[in-house]
């Protein structure tokens, strides 16, 4: 592990005896120690600031739970903390606002405890683990997105696509192409507003998922 043991582990899981079972599994105290059991988001992030946890066992469906933002916050505290998901469900719509948050691993509900341990053994090594049936949908989920078409790009915001992937802000683009800043903050704008994203990052994301890197 990366970790010096005692693993420091908060639970977050809004069933009382889910959080037992998870925290029987991981009855080892020279090589976990569960800092805490959380039943909602607020108890959640309280728990991750006051006790630093290495490792978040974290259910998707808890009361008032919006996965992405606490995921996001936890991260921006602590981006050390590895994140492992453990849910009943793995459907793509559980799995799509994710799949960019720097999870480290998704176990279904429905595995036993030798999963879990396998889990949290592989995420502390620095690896990320999913149950095959959360393999098998992201695969589908990344050739959908492979296979989703393209916004239709005029040949001149094509060429600044691509100088966006390669990471290029608009003054390197202008230089690249030779035109005005101006006219590439245009570009960019226009292209922003077909991929119906806010910022660089998104698009590049959702360029990447489209096959352009």
């Amino acid at each position: 592990m990366n970790f010096v043991s005692p693993v420091r582990v908060l639970i977050a899981d809004d069933h009382p005896l889910v959080r037992a079972g998870v925290a029987a599994t991981l009855n080892d105290p020279e090589a976990y120690q569960i800092v805490g059991q959380a039943k909602n988001t607020a108890e959640t992030l309280a728990m991750v600031l006051e006790h630093r946890p290495h490792l978040l066992i974290l259910d998707l469906q808890m009361e008032d739970f919006r996965p992405a933002s606490l995921i996001q916050q936890c991260l921006e505290f602590d981006a050390l903390l590895k994140v492992l998901i453990l849910s009943s469900r793995s459907n793509p719509d559980d799995l799509a606002p994710l799949q960019h948050l720097g999870i480290h691993g998704f176990l279904v509900k429905e595995e036993g405890p030798d999963c879990l341990l396998q889990a949290v053994r592989v995420v502390l090594s620095g690896q990320q683990w999913f149950s095959q049936q959360v393999s098998q949908n992201l695969k589908i989920m990344r050739e959908e997105n492979r296979n989703s078409a393209l916004p239709a790009f005029s040949t001149r915001e094509m060429q600044v696509v691509r100088e966006l992937v390669r990471g290029k802000d608009n003054q390197a683009i202008a230089d690249a192409l030779q035109l005005s800043k101006n006219s590439i903050r245009r570009y960019v704008t226009q292209i922003f507003q077909k991929l119906d994203v806010k910022n660089r990052m998104e698009a590049v994301v959702r360029l990447n998922e489209r096959g352009i890197s």
